[in-house]
């Protein structure tokens, strides 16, 4: 049961248009799967769901089982009218809307995604620690793009 939830503060319906979700290895710092978003857009409330057919509610976007690796990775959030994103280029910051660097083990680092999607911020660590049985790194402090301290283990 993976997921990456967007949610637009308008609590109105976004169209998705020109959106991508580009998911980075930490080791290569190569993108592993890219999603186009156009053609899609956020619920009524503003929510924009992707996941696994595990999920519930039934994902916008269905993702086969086990897509989102553990880290250390990235999923990066772009906007661009003209540009394409595609299956292993290298991580770039351009169009880049949000992004959130994250990994299980703490020997494992992604210093080219942090510095390009992130940078002067450190990684974030997502592991049992918290709770054996239900986790995710989910935005809570504040709605800030690219401000990795507003996230939390929950």
């Amino acid at each position: 049961t993976e997921y990456i939830e967007l949610f637009y503060t308008g609590q109105t319906s976004f169209d998705l248009q020109g959106y991508w979700l580009v998911l980075y290895n930490g080791k290569t710092g190569r993108a592993y799967r890219v999603l186009e978003l156009s053609g899609h857009h956020t619920d009524e409330l503003g929510f924009f769901l992707v996941g696994s057919s595990a999920v519930n509610p039934a994902p916008m976007v269905r993702l086969p089982p086990n897509t989102i690796q553990n880290g250390a990775d990235a999923v990066a959030l772009y906007y661009s009218s003209s540009m394409r994103y595609v299956l292993n280029m290298a991580v770039t910051a351009k169009g880049l809307v949000d992004a959130v660097v994250y990994t299980s083990r703490v020997t494992e680092k992604a210093e080219q995604l942090l510095k390009v999607l992130v940078p002067g911020q450190g990684i974030l660590y997502e592991n049992d620690s918290h709770s054996t049985e239900d986790e995710s790194l989910s935005r809570c402090h504040s709605l800030s793009a690219r401000l990795q301290s507003s996230f939390q283990v929950g």
